[in-house]
């Protein structure tokens, strides 16, 4: 009985061992596993500035960052802001910004969606209101785009979500920065995220092809 005992005993410790070792050199695979698989969400080097759009949704912080260059490339004719209570009065600032196109500033082309900037719940909650304004005045999906460069990573998350579940392109700008951590001008680009958009018009091709 001792001896099957010690059998036992042998077999789950050499297992246990086994098992480690297994997992020991496994994980940095699996960590270049995942590498390989966020590289590819981003192997699409489309500039997000070269489609037209008719509508941006904006996530913004406690400082003015790219959010002009973005209207300003995109030449949209309406803008949403999502935003906390203190950060209404960057939005003021984006507009006045003399890249930002002046026709943005006029009364019904821009909406502030306010939201608690650490609540992933309440930003979703801001962002699913900035797109059934902008459906009510006309705008379809496939028009918008979501740009998340600004505001918290909890603001970037919640909206990100939301536009991924309404079909919504993301994007950011990407920069290179000088020692004072600014931008340098030349180097900005939209980077697109998410091509929700692309997705389902390759999809609806599809169906209309095999019907």
């Amino acid at each position: 009985m001792l001896d099957k005992l010690f059998e036992w005993g042998a077999s789950a410790v050499v297992g246990a061992s086994l098992l480690w070792l297994a997992q020991y050199f496994f994980r940095p695979v699996q960590r270049t596993i995942e590498r390989h698989r966020a590289r590819r969400a981003f192997d699409d080097n489309s500039d997000a500035f070269e489609k037209a759009r008719s509508a941006a949704i904006l996530t913004v912080g406690l400082r003015k960052a790219s959010q002009p260059l973005v209207l300003n490339r995109l030449n949209v004719a309406r803008a949403a802001f999502l935003c906390s209570e203190l950060a209404c009065a960057v939005v003021d600032d984006i507009l006045l910004d003399a890249v930002v196109p002046a026709s943005l500033r006029a009364e019904g082309a821009f909406r502030r969606f306010t939201c608690d900037p650490d609540r992933v719940d309440d930003v979703r909650r801001a962002m699913e209101d900035a797109v059934d304004w902008l459906q009510s005045v006309g705008v379809d999906v496939a028009n918008m785009v979501l740009d998340i460069t600004g505001g918290t990573s909890v603001m970037s998350v919640g909206a990100y979500t939301v536009a991924v579940s309404r079909g919504i392109d993301t994007m950011y700008v990407y920069s290179q920065y000088d020692s004072k951590r600014l931008p340098i001008a030349g180097t900005q680009r939209g980077v697109y995220v998410s091509r929700m958009s692309t997705a389902t018009h390759d999809a609806t091709m599809r169906t209309d092809a095999n019907a």
